[in-house]
């Protein structure tokens, strides 16, 4: 019954020996191309071969970019649910959860701003020192005077600086207010 190839060779060497005891020449069953056997030599460098060798560099260039390009830390600000408050000094303020990412190999201490309003006041950390390969995770206050909004909704932006390498990450979030007619 035949058996589907598997590529162990196990049929080459059977038919050698029965070659050998049959007196005939060796090499009925053989790994080869029909260029060497009609005597014709065998060009290494075909273009498949080529093809497969360009989209390898090409993939090895890629990754090879993306990893030079990836940035060492990360920055997620998230806000909170509860929608605002007036805090004791009659300013509007909104809560964060701000999470950063060091995907260094070393420890890195940042410097966390807030911009996009008038007037604006970040309570809480603003020097965060972040262990090597570590995510932290913190709760952050935005303040602004009920007058510099100039809508319910305004877009701040959470910018983390890297104190010894001038790295820098933006993203940006929403601060909300009083309707304002």
């Amino acid at each position: 019954m035949p058996v589907e190839c598997i590529g162990c060779a196990a049929c080459v060497d059977a038919c050698d020996t029965v070659m050998d005891k049959m007196d005939y020449p060796r090499g009925l069953i053989r790994y080869t191309t029909e260029h060497n056997l009609s005597g014709q030599r065998t060009r290494i460098l075909r273009p498949r071969l080529i093809g497969y060798a360009l989209v390898l560099l090409l993939m090895i260039g890629l990754l090879t970019t993306a990893f030079c390009m990836r940035t060492l830390v990360g920055l997620e600000v998230s806000k909170d649910r509860m929608l605002f408050r007036e805090n004791a000094e009659g300013r509007i303020e909104n809560v964060y959860s701000v999470k950063i990412m060091n995907k260094d190999q070393v420890d890195h201490t940042y410097l966390l701003t807030a911009s996009g309003l008038p007037d604006l006041k970040l309570q809480g950390l603003r020097e965060i020192n972040v262990p090597a390969g570590e995510i932290i995770s913190l709760p952050v206050a935005l303040s602004s005077a009920p007058q510099a909004l100039s809508s319910s909704s305004n877009e701040v932006i959470f910018t983390l600086k890297d104190i010894d390498s001038n790295t820098r990450v933006q993203t940006p979030s929403r601060f909300t207010g009083p309707l304002i007619r």
